[in-house]
């Protein structure tokens, strides 16, 4: 379907630009959104997702913390907003299933189940299982600082 937005936003989170209040939902549009159906959304709290129905994960909103996946200009500065949706790239041309955004992170189910976050101050999209661990689940929800994933795995230290 198509995404409607409201509310208000200092950090593009509407994902209309510089408009920062909206008191009705508006149809978020842009070329790069043009044809595009979307079959999943998450929203943080500055920040939001979405999947299209052909498993590409478009994100907009507070950047500072590497939640939408844009690098800073230079290693001394925070990574900016992202005022529109952009297109992120995904490991290995997957495509993904479901999105969760969380305080300043955002988590990825690809198909297949393996499970991916990127932000906490670091925009590359990473496994969320830990540093070469491979977590998956078939959905996954955020809360500001901490992350569910609905799984077959038994225990933890099945990963």
């Amino acid at each position: 379907g198509r995404v409607l937005t409201t509310g208000s936003s200092e950090y593009g989170a509407l994902g209309l630009g510089r408009v920062r209040k909206v008191a009705v939902p508006t149809v978020l549009t842009s070329k790069v959104l043009e044809k595009r159906f979307f079959a999943h959304l998450a929203v943080g709290e500055e920040h939001c997702a979405a999947v299209t129905s052909k498993g590409n994960v478009y994100t907009w909103g507070q950047g500072c913390f590497g939640a939408v996946g844009k690098a800073a200009a230079s290693r001394l500065m925070h990574p900016p907003d992202c005022l529109r949706p952009h297109r992120l790239t995904l490991p290995d041309e997957m495509r993904a299933e479901e999105v969760a955004c969380g305080g300043n992170y955002t988590a990825i189910v690809l198909a297949g189940g393996e499970v991916v976050v990127l932000g906490d101050d670091d925009t590359t999209i990473r496994s969320a299982g830990g540093e070469g661990r491979v977590l998956q689940g078939q959905s996954v929800r955020c809360g500001r600082f901490h992350t569910m994933v609905l799984s077959d795995v038994a225990s933890a230290s099945g990963l």
